[in-house]
């Protein structure tokens, strides 16, 4: 039952694992608030809110893929398939246009876990 130093998952990992798990509720909700208010808006307005809808599609579909990741992090072991992704990390800081400054603020962290030595080690990286 006790893993060996070097199979141990670093802290960073559980670190981006927490941050992006977080993020990707907080983007969830913030997806269904922008439909919730561009609906209200859309309804005030006589229909020319509803032009807005689409803008919640670009936090949902990334919530969907950090829980997603974030899920296949936190498992123990996470197994071999598991690399870090850039892909989320980046799109974490554009979702930033959409207003969700914690985003960011995960994807550049996100980033600069990604290039620590240990990190880098544990997904098998040089």
């Amino acid at each position: 039952m006790n893993a060996t130093p070097a199979a141990r998952k670093p802290e960073m990992v559980t670190a981006i694992a927490v941050m992006t798990l977080i993020s990707g509720i907080l983007n969830m909700a913030w997806s269904i608030g922008v439909f919730v208010g561009a609906v209200i808006l859309g309804l005030g307005t006589f229909l020319i809110g509803c032009v807005c809808l689409p803008l919640g599609l670009f936090p949902l579909g990334l919530g969907i893929a950090e829980i997603e990741y974030a899920m296949r992090l936190m498992r123990n072991p996470p197994g071999s398939a598991v690399k870090p992704s850039y892909a989320i990390a980046v799109l974490e800081i554009i979702d930033m246009l959409v207003g969700n400054a914690f985003a960011l603020v995960t994807g550049v962290m996100a980033l600069i876990f990604y290039n620590n030595p240990s990190v880098r080690r544990f997904f098998g990286e040089t």
